[in-house]
């Protein structure tokens, strides 16, 4: 099951589909301050670049920049001395600091948007090693200490581990949610491709419902990804 779900978070449509919502985030950048992205480790859209606005986060800023650093660092000795990113023995070294540094982020910096993106990053790390069951806990925690914006990016994810773990009455619950209360970072239509790819093997007489309408979206990335769902439905019977 979470192979398939790492496979799912992988497939073209749910990029293309991310893209929306960050087409959405360019054409309203006054009232974003930060790049977010969708998806865990191993994808190329992952929650990473951090900044805030006003000098009461600045030491909250610091303090994230300096654990994502390490997702960057080197294996094996350096050979650039120019090079300033920290460096492991082994990635099994690099991934025990970055959950550590992580860990005290979220500690530290409790109840804000940095716990919620470190404890997404947490989650991250969790999810690549195959452990869905942290992975939740992990995103449980980022939907609660983020703000509206990186509650529902972390929402977003938690409902396709619940999905992967056989939980599909909570993941269709977080889905519709967001697609009744979308965000800056996740738009409706994004909620909705998800939703619906999660419906397609079990009840794709819904995930048609919930896709047709969107074939005629002025978008036409929305447009694109509701086709290519469409295409990938099982025949009717």
């Amino acid at each position: 099951m979470d192979k398939q779900y790492r496979e799912d978070l992988k497939n073209d449509q749910f990029v293309e589909a991310v893209g929306h919502s960050v087409e959405y985030v360019a054409s309203h950048k006054s009232q974003v301050y930060t790049y977010v992205g969708l998806g865990l480790a191993a994808v190329a859209i992952a929650l990473g670049v951090y900044w805030f606005a006003g000098s009461r986060k600045a030491q909250q800023q610091a303090d994230l920049a300096q654990a994502l650093q390490i997702r960057n660092a080197i294996i094996g000795a350096k050979t650039d001395l120019n090079d300033l990113r920290p460096a492991f023995a082994t990635e099994d070294d690099k991934s025990k600091a970055l959950v550590k540094a992580l860990t005290e982020v979220s500690a530290k910096h409790s109840g804000t948007d940095a716990a919620s993106v470190a404890h997404y990053q947490l989650a991250a790390v969790s999810s690549d090693k195959g452990d869905l069951a942290e992975a939740a806990k992990h995103f449980e925690k980022a939907v609660s200490e983020g703000s509206r914006d990186y509650s529902s990016v972390a929402k977003l994810s938690l409902a396709q581990v619940y999905h992967a773990q056989g939980k599909a009455a909570e993941a269709e619950k977080l889905l519709k949610e967001l697609m009744a209360s979308p965000s800056t970072l996740v738009s409706k239509e994004q909620a909705t491709f998800t939703l619906a790819r999660l419906l397609m093997a079990s009840n794709p007489g819904e995930a048609r419902k919930l896709i047709d309408p969107l074939t005629k979206d002025s978008s036409p990335i929305v447009v694109r990804n509701a086709v290519g769902l469409i295409g990938e439905l099982p025949a009717a019977k």
